[in-house]
């Protein structure tokens, strides 16, 4: 069991609580301003349909091989190519799930393959592998929701729109990080690897068995979850990441450097205000009308004051750090992650940190602290009571004798 990324392995079977983006997520935060533009928008074609032929540089004689599985391998089927000038072709898979196919085509080139009642889509950007599986398809479709497309009619279209090799790197980037953890654990190593270029083998181990265990689930709006899935049972875990059907995941890096940006002003302006910090300094990095466990704009900006800048000489702290080291959750337009914030104690120079969790969401523009609305913690005691009475034989009159367990819910 790993706790903190807390990946726990039982039975085999690898399970992820807690983190989204998507990781969810995406896990509450503080954060704002300076949105770099969205690399998803940017295309070489400019304006209207949206898509390029990524700068292929024409028609060329490319070999193109890869994996094709949804956990298991996808074997028997056919896998059909087409490019943005309206080349197609296609080939077979193997009884392994593996294809090799040699195409004169321009880059980039969409693949697409069926079985059963689901069609997964890919695409190559380069000449060489190009696997197919549940998360080349998340990639895929995310660009065209995002564009307003639909990838199965755009596919059927004489001259596709198709994204850019720098787009679809950006998004295999984020949603990799999602899995770093599921990874890790079954020895590949995500900085090594690729979600679409990166052999691998349908075999039950390595990568494949990420393909296993972590699912790609869509509901009817087009809504993502990637959640862990019981592979005895079904049953779906702590979801990985939550994407809205018109939230573009390569946006999500671009947000973590807003929010890091944000977060070094909030932090030197804590520390050059010191003791004299006013709620009117920190108002605009919170929400509107903030209440988060409890506390309004006026409580949190005591507890900053109070936490790092004790006003006594020998009580000062200093804010020497504060970084989002991750976006576990993106819902709905708010970010939520973990946030590193550092102090030092002035006094003995010690350094310390701690790592809470905090969301955002965009206000105008402007990323801020995101409310929870709770008024309040609420702790509830249960006191529960066990009685029973020594034997005679012991030598105890019948004595009472009492055990108490006390537990404590507390919701934040």
């Amino acid at each position: 069991m790993k706790k903190g990324g807390l990946l726990m392995k039982k039975g085999g079977l690898l399970m992820k609580k807690g983190g989204l983006l998507m990781k969810k997520a995406l896990w509450s935060l503080m954060g704002l301003l300076l949105i770099v533009p969205l690399v998803l928008f940017i295309g070489c074609g400019g304006g209207g349909g949206g898509g390029s032929t990524g700068g292929g540089g024409g028609v060329q004689s490319l070999t193109l091989s890869g994996t094709v599985a949804q956990g298991k391998a996808i074997t028997n089927a056919t896998i059909y190519f087409k490019d943005s000038q309206g080349n197609s072709d296609s080939t077979t898979t193997d009884d392994s799930g593996r294809y090799n196919k040699q195409v004169t085509m321009s880059l980039p080139i969409l693949l697409q393959v069926s079985t059963g009642n689901k069609t997964y889509y890919s695409i190559a950007t380069q000449d060489g592998t190009t696997n197919i599986h549940p998360f080349t398809d998340l990639i895929i479709r995310n660009w065209y929701k995002v564009k307003g497309k639909d990838v199965d009619t755009e596919f059927s279209s004489a001259t596709p729109a198709v994204p850019t090799k720098q787009e679809i790197e950006t998004i295999e980037s984020v949603i990799r990080e999602i899995l770093d953890d599921y990874l890790f654990a079954t020895g590949v190593v995500p900085s090594q690897f690729n979600l679409i270029t990166t052999p691998f083998d349908a075999n039950g181990t390595g990568f494949d068995q990420v393909i296993d265990v972590v699912k790609v689930e869509y509901d009817q709006s087009g809504n993502v979850t990637i959640a862990p899935v019981d592979s005895s049972t079904g049953t779906p875990g702590e979801p990985l990441a939550e994407i809205r059907s018109n939230e573009p995941i390569s946006s999500i890096p671009d947000m973590k450097v807003a929010i890091n940006e944000r977060l070094s002003l909030f932090k030197e302006t804590v520390n050059s205000k010191g003791c004299s910090l006013q709620t009117s300094d920190i108002q605009p990095y919170l929400e509107q009308d903030f209440l988060w466990r409890g506390y309004n704009a006026d409580g949190l900006t005591n507890i900053v004051k109070s936490f790092f800048l004790g006003c006594a000489e020998d009580q000062k702290r200093q804010m020497t750090g504060m970084e989002l080291l991750e976006i576990d959750t993106y819902d709905n337009g708010v970010v939520s992650g973990k946030v590193k914030v550092s102090f030092k104690e002035l006094s003995t120079g010690v350094e310390t940190w701690v790592k809470p969790v905090m969301s955002f969401k965009k206000v105008n523009n402007n990323w801020v602290l995101a409310s929870d609305g709770m008024i309040a913690d609420i702790k509830l005691d249960v006191k529960y009571d066990k009685e029973y009475r020594a034997p005679s034989w012991q030598g105890n009159n019948d004595v009472d004798y009492r055990k108490y367990l006390y537990v404590r819910v507390k919701d934040m």
